[in-house]
Order: structure tokens, then C-alpha cells, then sequence
């Protein structure tokens, strides 16, 4: 599994956020309470469909947004895949998709985005 590329709108702390990964090594560097967590948090969300910092969805979707849009570009098992979560902050549920289909669980998005390691 590779991270190509995460797209961030209204998650946490961030507002739009647009990240290319390299192949290789990528660090994540920054002071305190700049978000370098919050980016971990997103990639687990997208390949787990749950957050290990919170039960409540609200505290996903960036304060006074009306939803939070998570896109990873992966390439894994053999091929480009992409995953997609849309989080709202109030009962509605969310929405999940795998290469632009709407899914109604994330285990049917399992496995995609499944080794992240943290050193």
C-alpha cells in the first residue's frame, strides 16, 4: 500500500489541504498544535472509518463548517484506488466511497488503506 495523495476540507484545524506524497520516506515536521496529528488521524479515518481520538463526529468537522471531505489516492492491491468520507456534525450519517462508489459500510472500504505505521 502507498499514499499517493490526501485531500483535507474542514477536518480538524484544517481548512483545504492538499498533500502529494512521495514513494519514499515522508516526514511530517511543525510546531505544536499545528495539525501534524490531526493529518495522522485523517489517513487512519479514511482507511478504518474511525477516529482513536473521538467517538463524535462533530469534533471531525472544522468549527462552523457544515461537513468535513476526506479523499486519499492510494495505490494498493495492484492498482490506483481512492477513498472518499464526507463527516457531518450532527446525526446525519456519513458518507463513504471506494473509486466513486457509494458505499453503505467502511468494511466495504477495508483494506484499502490498510498499513500506516507510526514512528
Amino acid at each position: 500500500m502507498r499514499l499517493n495523495k490526501l485531500e483535507l476540507h474542514n477536518f480538524r484545524n484544517y481548512e483545504s489541504l492538499s498533500l502529494d506524497f512521495d514513494p519514499g520516506v515522508n516526514l511530517i515536521v511543525g510546531d505544536n498544535a499545528q495539525g501534524k496529528t490531526n493529518l495522522l488521524e485523517a489517513i487512519v479515518y479514511l482507511g478504518s472509518g474511525r477516529s482513536w481520538r473521538t467517538q463524535k463526529s462533530a469534533e471531525l468537522v472544522r468549527f462552523g463548517a457544515d461537513f468535513a471531505d476526506l479523499e486519499a489516492k492510494v495505490y494498493s492491491q495492484q492498482r490506483e484506488q481512492t477513498l472518499r468520507s464526507v463527516v457531518f456534525p450532527g446525526k446525519r450519517p456519513r458518507q463513504l466511497w471506494r473509486n466513486g462508489v457509494k458505499k453503505k459500510s467502511a468494511a466495504e472500504c477495508a483494506g484499502v488503506l490498510n498499513t500506516v505505521l507510526f514512528c
